[in-house]
C-alpha cells in the first residue's frame, strides 16, 4: 500500500489534490517511528498525532499536505484513496500497533486511467466516509527495527464508524465483565 504526499488546495468549499510524491512512513526515521519514540522520550507508550504531526516530520512536509493511502495500487481500474486524519500508538517492548483514522475518498472507484486521476483529483464526488485502519510496526520499547508488520487478506483491515463501534462495545463490554467492572 503506497502511503502518497500530496498538495492540498482548497477553493469554494472543494479540496484539490496533486501529487508530490511517494513517502515511506515506517522504518528508523520514518515520521510514524520518529512520534513514537519522541514519546517513549518523555515516558508515554499510549500516543496521539494528527496527520499534520506526521506530515510535519516528512522532508518538504508543510500544512499544505496531505498523506493519502492507495489501498488497492494494482487492481485494474480501481482508485481507493484514504487521507490520513490521525493515528494512535501504543509501544509494547518490541512491536507498536496502531489505530489510524482515516477518511475515505474514493473507494472501488472504476476509472479508465486510475495513473492519471491520481496525478491530480478533486474531492467533489469523494466519499468523506470516516473509518478505522489496524497496522502495526516492528518496533517498540526496546527493539528499533520500525519496519511494517505484515498486512494481507486477514490483518488489514478497514472499519467503518459502524464496525468500529460495534467492535469497540463488544471488546470493552468483554474486559470490563472479566475484571469484574460493570458495563
Amino acid at each position: 500500500m503506497p502511503f502518497l504526499l500530496y498538495h492540498r488546495s482548497e477553493e469554494h468549499g472543494t479540496r484539490s489534490f496533486s501529487l508530490v510524491r511517494e513517502v515511506e512512513l515506517a522504518g528508523r526515521s520514518g515520521p510514524i517511528p520518529l512520534l513514537a519514540q519522541e514519546n517513549l522520550v518523555k515516558g508515554n507508550r499510549a500516543w496521539h498525532a494528527t496527520a499534520s504531526d506526521v506530515v510535519g516530520r516528512i522532508r518538504g512536509g508543510s500544512l499544505a499536505h496531505d498523506l493519502i493511502f492507495d489501498l488497492k495500487p494494482s487492481v485494474p481500474r480501481n482508485v481507493s484513496l484514504y487521507r490520513l486524519v490521525d493515528v494512535w500508538g501504543y509501544c509494547h517492548d518490541v512491536y507498536t500497533p496502531l489505530c489510524l483514522k482515516l477518511e475515505c475518498l474514493f473507494s472501488d472507484r472504476h476509472e479508465p486511467e486510475p495513473a492519471g486521476f491520481k496525478r491530480a483529483f478533486d474531492d467533489r464526488q469523494a466519499s468523506g466516509t470516516l473509518l478505522t485502519e489496524f497496522l502495526y510496526l516492528n518496533g517498540g520499547v526496546r527493539a528499533h527495527s520500525w519496519t511494517w508488520g505484515i498486512t494481507g487478506r486477514v490483518n488489514g483491515a478497514l472499519l467503518w464508524n459502524e464496525a468500529f463501534s460495534y467492535f469497540a462495545g463488544v471488546v470493552s463490554g468483554t474486559l470490563s465483565n472479566r475484571e469484574g467492572i460493570e458495563s
